[in-house]
């Protein structure tokens, strides 16, 4: 047909990052993702290394093998278009287990992204260790704040931002898997501490295995909050000082 008629035919276009077609969040589109499968979950560009390309699961919690993560559990996604994507891991997800509410602290400007997410009655900043050039925030997640637990590495993406090629202070592949395992063998031995510390004379029972997701809401707001702070820190320079 497009051959046949005399006139021209144009293909709808927008640099609009909201319209995600038009650069590589075409990974992280619902629609896509719907349509695409399984097949839509991996890096944009898989490098030489299959197990880059792979999700391990890690002592429960999974762990792309493309992502960079950083300390205190985002991770980056590196695009094939100089665009990137900023999220929460799996690990985080698990331990929060539901979100009441969401803030963007950044959505645009050369900026360190950070939000706040309140869980039960606990306010957690998280801040990624790098001033990137944000392009979009998924201001969406703030009506559908269950995307962020049940789909951290897809639909409940935070950030997009122009990527600058750094790669210090994340880890990625076996690093990120052997610091994973790590951070949940720590998580579940400062849960038992807390768990088994008598309260009013008795002790909440513990069988050993690792926490369930939700875990936080059956804590003491005081040791909520160290929990937190204690696993996902904010970057030394946006802590504050005495």
């Amino acid at each position: 047909f497009c051959a046949a008629s005399p006139r021209p035919t144009y293909v709808p276009w927008s640099e609009s990052p909201e319209l995600r077609c038009g650069h590589d969040g075409h990974r992280f589109c619902e629609l896509f993702l719907a349509a695409a499968g399984a097949s839509a979950r991996g890096p944009a560009r898989p490098g030489a290394d299959p197990g880059e390309a792979a999700t391990a699961t890690v002592a429960g919690v999974s762990v792309p093998g493309w992502l960079l993560y950083a300390d205190n559990h985002l991770w980056l996604d590196v695009g094939d278009d100089g665009l990137c994507h900023v999220g929460v891991d799996a690990f985080l997800a698990m331990v929060v287990g539901e979100v009441e509410r969401l803030a963007f602290l950044t959505v645009k400007g050369d900026v360190r992204p950070a939000v706040v997410l309140t869980v039960a009655g606990v306010d957690l900043t998280l801040v990624f260790p790098r001033r990137l050039p944000l392009v979009a925030a998924n201001t969406r997640l703030r009506s559908a704040l269950d995307r962020l637990v049940l789909d951290p590495y897809g639909l409940g993406w935070l950030f997009t931002a122009r990527w600058d090629g750094r790669t210090e202070g994340l880890r990625h592949g076996l690093a990120a898997r052997e610091w994973m395992a790590a951070e949940v063998a720590r998580l579940t031995s400062a849960v038992h501490e807390r768990l088994l510390r008598p309260r009013d004379g008795v002790a909440l029972p513990a069988d050993g295995g690792r926490p369930a997701p939700g875990f936080l809401r059956h804590l003491e707001h005081e040791d909520a909050l160290r929990l937190l702070a204690a696993f996902f820190p904010l970057p030394a320079t946006e802590r504050s000082t005495p």
